[in-house]
């Protein structure tokens, strides 16, 4: 699959090259975006995969949604008025959650250490810098609006990755009935986690010229191609649906 996204992204882009339907318009462009993400992780069950013996042990599928930023800069190569080259730097939020269940180590108020088992959500949390490359399609509405298409790759380096258990303990004190606890805990496991993650991207948007500057809008899909299981045990990938509010300024000599 990765190999047919890469060669269909550099077919279409070798046509609008060449395109000959040519209008002045700046050779590049730069600016900053932001937004928000809705990201999951699909693929295997991974609640054993993100364990963290002996202190925590859970199971469970973590496979739904969370809440994400995601932000930063970019800079655009305009090779004519339909077609561009885009590559940015973002700081990315990704991860999923889901409930799961398991035992973990209890400090009592005695200091003393005790099995308890739990039911909770627990909360992956990994953060990645991300540098997508795009071809950007434009097709012009009005001399101020266009419409845009991108599909390119991305390049995520991690840059934190910990879990977070919030839930109930049912601790089993000897001599003592069991007792139920509000628990929560958190811990790294960027020893679990791939330091690099290949995705592809897909998305579209508005671009509007207002004065000299440039607003953006738009969406887009970021699929994981690589599992970021570094035990290699899972085949468990990224996945992010994000939307972004830009501002860029263009500059360079006109074509």
């Amino acid at each position: 699959m990765t190999s047919r996204f890469v060669v269909a992204v550099a077919a279409i882009a070798v046509v609008c090259m060449f395109s000959t339907d040519v209008m002045a318009v700046k050779t590049w462009e730069t600016g900053i975006k932001a937004g928000v993400q809705t990201t999951k992780l699909r693929g295997d069950q991974i609640g054993l995969f993100v364990s963290v013996p002996p202190t925590i042990d859970v199971a469970g599928p973590v496979g739904d949604s969370k809440i994400g930023f995601v932000g930063g800069g970019f800079i655009r190569r305009n090779i004519n008025d339909m077609f561009s080259l885009q590559g940015e730097v973002l700081y990315s939020q990704k991860g999923g959650k889901g409930n799961v269940t398991g035992t973990v180590e209890y400090q009592a108020e005695n200091n003393e250490i005790y099995p308890a088992d739990v039911d909770g959500e627990l909360t992956v949390s990994l953060d990645y810098v991300e540098v997508p490359v795009l071809a950007v399609f434009s097709f012009e509405a009005d001399e101020r609006f266009s419409l845009v298409a991108e599909l390119g790759l991305s390049f995520a380096f991690s840059a934190r990755s910990e879990i977070k258990f919030e839930g109930q303990a049912v601790i089993d004190q000897p001599n003592f009935s069991a007792t139920i606890r509000d628990f929560s805990r958190t811990a790294k496991i960027g020893g679990h986690i791939q330091d690099f993650d290949l995705g592809g991207v897909v998305g579209g948007g508005v671009e509007v010229l207002v004065g000299d500057y440039m607003l953006y809008f738009d969406a887009r899909l970021v699929f994981g191609f690589t599992s970021i299981d570094q035990d290699g045990e899972k085949d468990v990938h990224n996945q992010a649906v994000s939307i972004f509010a830009g501002f860029g300024i263009p500059f360079g000599s006109e074509m």
